[in-house]
């Protein structure tokens, strides 16, 4: 923990990638710092799980390797939590059962679409 007041600090990762130095989170890249703050998190859900679990693009920075190992263990624990996650990531929308899109056509307002994984896997392709 970071600070003296306990409502008011912070806490402090640290973190050791293969093939670099104990360190902060905040020099590493984009897609260390996801998958070091994340795992964490899967951690704790993994012993006391919640209902639902939503995650907005935490998948941006990662790259097609790394998005795949977090896609595979999301689809791991989906099977005792139900995930929300907000992605434009190509593999991580492969991996979902329901795709529910948002676009926005006019000013006054936003269309809701939705498609189950047998009928928009075919259009992603």
């Amino acid at each position: 923990m970071t600070g003296d007041e306990i409502l008011n600090s912070g806490v402090q990762v640290m973190a050791q990638p293969l093939g670099k130095k104990n360190a902060t989170i905040h020099p590493l890249s984009g897609g260390e710092e996801v998958l070091t703050a994340t795992a964490p998190v899967f951690s704790m859900f993994r012993l006391n799980p919640a209902p639902f679990f939503l995650l907005d693009e935490v998948d941006a920075p990662l790259d097609d390797a790394n998005t795949e190992r977090f896609c595979n263990t999301v689809k791991r624990m989906s099977r005792h939590t139900q995930f929300l996650l907000i992605s434009h990531n190509k593999i991580a929308i492969e991996m979902a059962q329901q795709l529910i899109g948002v676009t926005m056509q006019e000013q006054s307002g936003s269309p809701r679409s939705s498609w189950r994984r047998h009928v928009f896997l075919p259009l992603i392709r």
